[in-house]
């Protein structure tokens, strides 16, 4: 890292006994005003520090460790109980779940299983917002509002409007209702098709909902049942 007032070599500054970088910047000095030698190494990244987010990716490796792209309900299920085992406070899950498991012809109830994971708390389904005039499926598929009022007085509305949906396409209504809370996945490109914002508020019907995002930051701020 330069300096902007270079130095002649063995001259010294007050600043040496204090380095002019914080101690988050991982920076190593070199020993020789310590009467020790050694190299001078500065980091440019800071030490890792957790992140309150984690991504659980659907990636070739896990492709290749659970099997081929959907995976069993049961399976997202277990994916789930084990997040809330492992300590997070909500799982947003940003796939959809519109239709009945394909491997319920064999016998089998993953749904079900699905469902049991979902009603144990904390997790918000996503779905999408329609805006062709289409509803896909019962219309009292779009659940979980926010509970808010709208007002309209005089203030200034030059900023972006609402978004207004015409419809949704759901989950199937048993895991919407597990779950207890949902958010929309519909993001909005620019004109050059490039993703710069994604809105947090959509309404339909009426009512406001959030985005798989905001449902999840008021869940956080919320006492689960």
């Amino acid at each position: 890292m330069r300096s902007s007032s270079p130095r002649t070599a063995g001259s010294k500054s007050p600043s040496d006994d204090h380095p002019p970088f914080p101690s988050n910047h991982h920076a190593v000095w070199p020993g020789a005003h310590r009467g020790r030698r050694g190299p001078l190494a500065v980091s440019s990244r800071l030490p890792y520090q957790p992140g309150p987010f984690v991504i659980v990716d659907v990636d070739e490796r896990s492709l290749a460790s659970v099997g081929q792209w959907p995976w069993r309900r049961d399976v997202m299920g277990q994916l789930i109980d084990r997040l809330r085992m492992a300590g997070a406070a909500v799982v947003a899950l940003d796939v959809m779940f519109p239709e009945r498991d394909r491997y319920e012809a064999a016998g089998d109830t993953p749904d079900d299983a699905l469902a049991a994971a979902l009603r144990g708390g904390r997790v918000i389904l996503g779905y999408a917002m329609t805006f062709d005039g289409q509803h896909y499926g019962p219309r009292t598929c779009v659940q979980h509002p926010l509970a808010v009022a709208i007002v309209h007085p005089a203030y200034d509305q030059s900023g972006d409007p609402f978004f207004h949906a015409t419809g949704g396409v759901c989950n199937l209504e048993g895991l919407s209702d597990a779950a207890g809370r949902s958010g929309f996945l519909n993001a909005a490109p620019d004109g050059d098709g490039i993703l710069r914002r994604v809105p947090m508020l959509v309404e339909f019907d009426g009512r406001v909902f959030p985005s798989l995002a905001l449902a999840a930051v008021t869940a956080t701020a919320r006492r689960w049942c």
